[in-house]
């Protein structure tokens, strides 16, 4: 099998969300595959909608993918006349670096 199979998170009485099969990809494509052969998968990036979700139980996902190992999701550059930041790029990442992109070719 090219990805070990999920963890199983079993729903206790102290805890509220549902079970669910948990996946934590390390590459972007590893997450396309993924979500390419699971039946019923929700993304998890912040968990700042989804786990309240989860824990009222208005969602029940057989399974989750988890986005925040991905580091090729984590990135600000400059690139033209724009400036490029990656969907799993933390805001305190964003205040650390100044606002200022860091990328190798600083005459971007």
């Amino acid at each position: 099998m090219l990805f070990p199979g999920g963890r199983r998170l079993e729903a206790e009485r102290a805890v509220k969300p549902p079970p669910f099969d948990y996946y934590d990809p390390s590459s972007v494509e590893e997450a396309l595959a993924l979500m390419g052969r699971l039946d019923d998968a929700k993304l998890l990036a912040g968990g700042q909608s989804l786990m309240p979700m989860l824990n009222m139980r208005y969602v029940a996902p057989r399974s989750i993918v988890d986005l925040n190992r991905i580091a090729a999701l984590r990135f600000c550059r400059r690139e033209a006349d724009a400036i490029v930041i990656g969907a799993m790029t933390r805001q305190r990442d964003l205040e650390a670096s100044g606002g200022r992109p860091r990328s190798r070719d600083r005459r971007r």
